[in-house]
């Protein structure tokens, strides 16, 4: 999903939490929002494909960026 239909979504109250996570496989970090329904999803690059981040700081400001100000952190790795 890409970040201006995240926006959107928030912006309805349709989503009721952000999680930064690892990046399965690759170095970095996936934001990934849970709406009211329990479904998640995974903010996408412009063509198509998870959106790695390369820092913890830039998932955290993105998600803020999106209006959470509670922001949950899941780390399987030290960062």
């Amino acid at each position: 999903m890409q970040e201006l239909q995240v926006k959107t979504l928030f912006d309805a109250g349709s989503l009721k939490a952000a999680i930064v996570s690892d990046a399965a496989f690759q170095e970095g970090y996936i934001l990934i929002f849970v709406n009211k329904n329990g479904e998640r999803y995974v903010i996408e690059k412009q063509r198509g494909g998870e959106r790695i981040f390369k820092t913890l700081q830039g998932a955290l400001s993105t998600a803020y960026g999106i209006g959470f100000r509670s922001i949950e952190v899941k780390l399987e790795k030290a960062p």
